[in-house]
Parts: structure tokens; C-alpha cells; sequence
């Protein structure tokens, strides 16, 4: 197949996915989705239907995952005349909602697409090397994935891409947009996690809440790391007395460093406790705390995990501050069912029915911290000297 051909993780996704599919049509047949408006706009309503040659059992469930992907791909010449590539794959934003089948073969589809996400792009150049082989090219695609919501290789597997692009959006859109919001709004506050949910919520004896994230939320995460460090870790038991003494203890530490991340993983649970106007939170094997006055958080909301493939809580505080908790939350509503109670425990205004830009607060973040760095590191001017008029007025950097 030719994803095996692209080396990295893309390649293996897009191998996936390709099997995945192929099974799907051969056990439901071809899915065709017919969008209500052609190009869907940024910043407006995403309708449409999936219309399945099989129909699917009423009852069961299909999960619709809008996602917006970027990909940059890496040509090069290698040293024999040959030539290699890679693709990496980049998910800007993403939402996602699950439906319940009715039995018809149809499948009602309504989104609402950020103003602040890039717009659908073709392959583009973004630099080329003397041999026309070499070079790297851009690319952005949205596309509507409906699948099996227990990830199963037999369920249903369908996906579509579709034109999203900077366009003027119609009144009659607008208010369409305005209404897809305010049902999923009803239906997050109406949420309640599944008998499968492990995170507890107590009430703490200051008035508070305690939210409790035992270990191990993200199983088969935790396991891959546990076969890598057995896979880097062997070698240095098995040939360790022959290698240097340095190399030895640079190995070593990395591979210490290595174990207390597994063990993290596997033993160590996290807390979140809102009282008394703080937002504290305790994790690690040697329960560190980081805290965050209540005042100063701006937004609690849902987002992608930072070491896991599933979901965290984002806690943001003023500038570049955040706290980022509860890694490896599997079902997205449960993510923002759970962001809900803890805005509404720290008082802070819960999230927007509609999923933030993650990777552009990222960078929003990144700033911020940039900024607040440069202004409080101010370097003396070169011709400065002890005591002159240049001094005067110290440059210092800024405390917290």
C-alpha cells in the first residue's frame, strides 16, 4: 500500500485508515455525504446528511468526527541517488458528536467550523532544493470521519472530504451556526458520564471540590511506554560492563529518568481541589503541587492530551500560566462534561458549547510567555559603565 510507503507516523495512520475502510465498504457498501451548502464557510454551519447503502441497525450509534488535519511533507536525496520521504500529520482542530441510527441509512450531520482555523489548501511548495526531487510541500484538509464508536475494525468506517474555505456567510447561516451552538450547549449541560467514568468528585470540607484522577487513565498508552523503556533498558543490562564508564552513567540517568516516568504512569493518581479561592493541583510520585488563585484563571475548557491520544483539562490562567490535568480522559463529552464542573466550581464561565483553536492558544501561549520573558530580561547596553547615567534607572526582571 502505498501509506506504508511514507515513513512516520502519518504513514502508519493512513495505513490504518485505509484498511479500515476498505473492510467497511465491503461489509456496508459505498457512503455518499451530500453537504446543504458548497463551500462550507469558516466560521459558519457544516449540514449535511450520510446516506449509507446498508443502513445501519436503529439504535446503534455512529460517532461523526470533524477534523481539520495540516501535512507537510519532506522529500530529500540520499547520498546513493535515491530519494525518501516523509509526511507529518498535524490535527489543528477537531470536534466531534455521536447519533443514535435510526434505521434508514441516514445519518444527520451539523457542526459549527471555527472562524480561526485555516481554510482548506492545496499541496503547496514550501521550499524546493537544486534536485527536483527535494523540498518540502503544505497542505490542509477537512474531512468528516463517521465510524464505530468502539473503534472496532468491523464497525462502519466512512470518511469524507470537504471544501472549507474564507467565504461571506449568509444571515440564514449565521443564524444556523447560533443554533447548533445552543443545542449542544443543552445537551453538554444535560451530559452525565457513563458507569466507566473513574473520576471522582467530593465535596471537600471547606466548601469546595476535590476532583480525583486515579492512575492508569490511558491503559494501552501506558503499556507502549512500558515495552519501550524494557526495549531501551536491556541492552545496558545485557552490555553494559563493556561500554565506558561515562556512556554508562549518561544511559543510566536517562534510563532512571525514563522508570520514574513509568511509574507515574502506572501508580501515581492526580488531584484537583477548588476552596478557597485556588485552584491546587497535586501530582507525580512525589505529589508535587502547582497552584493558581481562582481570579487569575480565564478559561477551563476541554483539549487533545499532551502524552496521550485522548483528552485533558486545560486550566489558563492570565498570560502564559496554565495547568494542564487529568491526561488521558477517552470520551470527549466526558472531557467537557468534567471542564463544566470544574469552571463552575472555580466560578470561572464555562467554555463555549463549540471547541477552542487548541493549537492557536497554544501558540497565543507560547507568546505570552516569550514576551513576558523579553520585558523582564532587559540586557544593559554594551557601553554602559558603573555608575553612569545609564544606570539609573536599572533594568530588573519581573517577579512571578
Amino acid at each position: 500500500m502505498i501509506p506504508l510507503l511514507i515513513t512516520g507516523s502519518a504513514g502508519i495512520a493512513l495505513a490504518t485508515r485505509g484498511v479500515r475502510l476498505t473492510i467497511s465498504w465491503a461489509k456496508y457498501g459505498a457512503s455518499r455525504f451530500h453537504l446543504e451548502s458548497v463551500p462550507v464557510p469558516l466560521g459558519g454551519p457544516l449540514r449535511g446528511e450520510i446516506r449509507m447503502a446498508t443502513p445501519i441497525p436503529a439504535g446503534q450509534q455512529v460517532r461523526l468526527k470533524l477534523q481539520c488535519c495540516s501535512y507537510t511533507t519532506t522529500a530529500w536525496t540520499k547520498t546513493d541517488g535515491s530519494t525518501d520521504q516523509s509526511t507529518q500529520q498535524n490535527i489543528v482542530w477537531e470536534d466531534e458528536e455521536t447519533v443514535t441510527c435510526d434505521g434508514s441509512g441516514i445519518v444527520q450531520v451539523s457542526f459549527v467550523v471555527p472562524a480561526d482555523a485555516p481554510a482548506s489548501r492545496f499541496q503547496q511548495r514550501l521550499w524546493k532544493a537544486k534536485s527536483q526531487s527535494s523540498g518540502s510541500t503544505w497542505w490542509v484538509e477537512w474531512r468528516l470521519k463517521a465510524g464505530d464508536p468502539t473503534g472496532s475494525t468491523q464497525g462502519y468506517q466512512a470518511e469524507f472530504e470537504l471544501p472549507v474555505f474564507r467565504v461571506a456567510e449568509t444571515a440564514q447561516q449565521a443564524a444556523e451556526a447560533e443554533s447548533i451552538r445552543a443545542v449542544r450547549k443543552v445537551e453538554i449541560e444535560a451530559y452525565q458520564p457513563g458507569p466507566d467514568f473513574r473520576v471522582r468528585i467530593t465535596p471537600t470540607k471547606e466548601g469546595g471540590r476535590e476532583f480525583f484522577f486515579p492512575p492508569v487513565r490511558a491503559g494501552a498508552n501506558a503499556v507502549g511506554q512500558t515495552i519501550v523503556f524494557l526495549m531501551v533498558s536491556a541492552p545496558l543490562l545485557a552490555v553494559g560492563g563493556q561500554l565506558p564508564l561515562w556512556f554508562v552513567a549518561v544511559w543510566g540517568t536517562i534510563d532512571l529518568l525514563f522508570l520514574g516516568w513509568i511509574l507515574r504512569l502506572w501508580f501515581a493518581p492526580e488531584q484537583v481541589v477548588i476552596e478557597k479561592g485556588n485552584i491546587t493541583v497535586t501530582s507525580g510520585l512525589f505529589a508535587n503541587k502547582r497552584r493558581m488563585a481562582a481570579s487569575e484563571v480565564t478559561a477551563i475548557h476541554a483539549a487533545k492530551g499532551g502524552y496521550t491520544l485522548n483528552h485533558d483539562i486545560r486550566i489558563l490562567g492570565r498570560g502564559w500560566h496554565v495547568m494542564q490535568v487529568g491526561d488521558g480522559i477517552r470520551e470527549t463529552r466526558d472531557a467537557e462534561w468534567l471542564a463544566r464542573q470544574m469552571s463552575i466550581a472555580a466560578g470561572v464561565k464555562p467554555a463555549d458549547s463549540i471547541p477552542l483553536n487548541s493549537n492557536l492558544e497554544q501558540t497565543q501561549i507560547l507568546k505570552a510567555f516569550v514576551s513576558d520573558y523579553l520585558a523582564g530580561t532587559a540586557l544593559r547596553p554594551k557601553d554602559a559603565q558603573p555608575g553612569g547615567p545609564e544606570n539609573d534607572e536599572k533594568p530588573h526582571r519581573k517577579d512571578g
